[in-house]
């Protein structure tokens, strides 16, 4: 999945797995960008929303996005119990765009 979002706009990644309904362990996810492990920070909210008994999803927040966000973002669904990594993933290249502004707007320099 391509994304594109112009900065400093909210940018918001969901990943959803399901837990066989007699696992007594959760779902865990793992998000990641580039090869490294992202948690939760300053700049980066994770939330996890339980849809129904089996299923459940993951949203990864960024509020505010820098071009430094862009990337290839992944998530990961696990359960430990079951060592099942196939009940849910997601890849997504995100472009992160500015918007370009200059007033008073000089004649004969920027095209629309």
């Amino acid at each position: 999945m391509d994304t594109t979002v112009i900065a400093p706009e909210t940018l918001t990644l969901n990943c959803t797995g399901r837990n066989p309904p007699d696992s007594p362990r959760p779902l865990d996810f793992i998000w990641s960008r580039g090869g490294g492990l992202l948690e939760a920070g300053t700049n980066l909210v994770l939330e996890r929303i339980e849809v129904d008994n089996v299923t459940v999803t993951s949203q990864l927040i960024i509020p505010m996005v820098t071009p430094e966000d862009g990337g290839d973002y992944r998530c990961e669904v696990t359960n430990r119990e079951f060592d099942d990594r196939d009940n849910g993933s997601a890849v997504a290249t995100v472009t992160v765009l500015c918007k370009a502004s200059l007033f008073p707007h000089p004649a004969g320099l920027l095209k629309w």
